[in-house]
C-alpha cells in the first residue's frame, strides 16, 4: 500500500496512528516534530503525511509552509490531525484534509483511503473513469 509519514509530538498518538495504518496495510514512518519530518522526507518519499499542528521546534503550520516551497511533484497530500478545530477552514482552503482530535481509527482509515484515491486520480486522470 502507501508509505505514510506520521508527524506528531505525542508518542501515544503516534503509536495509535501507526497501528491503525499498519493494520490497513500501509508502511508507516514516524517523526516527533516538523524539523525531523522535513529531514526525513527526502529519504522516505512518503505518499501521504498525517500531521499534528501543535508541536515544538517546528509546528504543523510552519511545516506546511516548508512543504509548499517544494516542487509540486515533491508535495505529498497532507491530513492534519488536530484538536484545533478553529484552524479547520484555514487548513482546508490550503488544500489539506483535516481530522479532529480525538479521532476514531475508522475515520482515520477512511480519510487516508479517500485522500490516497484522490491523489492517485489527480496524478492519473484515466483512473477516475
Amino acid at each position: 500500500m502507501a508509505r505514510i509519514l506520521v508527524v506528531d509530538d505525542d508518542g501515544a498518538i503516534r503509536t495509535v496512528v501507526r497501528f491503525t495504518l499498519e493494520m490497513a496495510g500501509h508502511r508507516v514512518a514516524l517523526a516527533g516534530e516538523g524539523v525531523a519530518a522535513i529531514e526525513a522526507m527526502d529519504e522516505l518519499v512518503p505518499d501521504l503525511i498525517v500531521l499534528d499542528l501543535m508541536m515544538p521546534r517546528m509546528d504543523g503550520l510552519t511545516f506546511l509552509e516548508e512543504l509548499e516551497r517544494r516542487p509540486v511533484d515533491k508535495r505529498p497530500p497532507v491530513i492534519v490531525l488536530s484538536a484545533r478545530i478553529d484552524m479547520m477552514e484555514h487548513i482546508r482552503t490550503r488544500g489539506h484534509g483535516m481530522i479532529e482530535k480525538p479521532f476514531s481509527p475508522r475515520a482515520l482509515t477512511r480519510t487516508v483511503a479517500e485522500t490516497l484515491a484522490a491523489a492517485a486520480a489527480a496524478a492519473d486522470p484515466g483512473l477516475a473513469s
